[in-house]
């Protein structure tokens, strides 16, 4: 078998942690459960540890505008290095072709329920097949080029406005599913 890695080292960065409290206080107001907070950077820092493991799950933030769901991730995806990230909207996550799910992380920004096909029980669908193992694989449909295979590796992050633009089942155990 033939492989490529793309994956390129994060820059830097410094692990001193004392810088870390604004952070970790945007962390507290948007989820202070102490629980589901520690869930949360669990999930994250063992992404940032390991960024070729795959972890099961998706951790998905939804609330008004402006209250920091997307400045909280901010430093994580900086973490991995943002050549290792991919920002796409749900329609394109929707779409035929799938080559950012290669990435350490996969950020559904500004989720929405106006994708064209299957709606929130399609999206539900497709992140579902993309969030858990087994299969440990997933099919790199590229535009131009032919199927390949590859390991999953993406961590789904989603953040959205809008509660109608989830269809999660109740027994659904894929989803930290946030309401702020």
């Amino acid at each position: 078998a033939r492989l490529l890695n793309l994956y390129r080292p994060p820059p830097p960065y410094d692990r001193n942690a004392t810088g870390a409290g604004p952070w970790l206080a945007l962390g507290h107001r948007l989820v202070p459960d102490d629980e589901v907070r520690e869930r949360v950077l669990d999930h994250l820092a063992y992404k940032v540890q390991n960024p070729g493991k795959f972890i099961n799950g998706v951790v998905a933030f939804v609330g008004e505008q402006g209250v920091g769901k997307d400045a909280f991730f901010e430093p994580i995806l900086g973490a991995v290095g943002r050549w290792n990230v991919a920002t796409i909207s749900a329609s394109a996550l929707m779409g035929r072709f799938n080559p950012l799910v290669q990435s350490v992380f996969l950020n559904i920004n500004e989720n929405r329920t106006d994708f064209r096909e299957g709606g929130a029980q399609g999206f539900y669908t497709t992140v579902k097949t993309l969030s858990a193992v087994p299969p440990e694989t997933i099919g790199i449909d590229e535009k131009n080029l032919k199927v390949r295979y590859t390991l999953k590796t993406a961590a789904l992050l989603i953040t959205s406005n809008e509660i109608a633009s989830f269809y999660v089942p109740a027994d659904d155990r894929r989803y930290l599913l946030w309401l702020i």
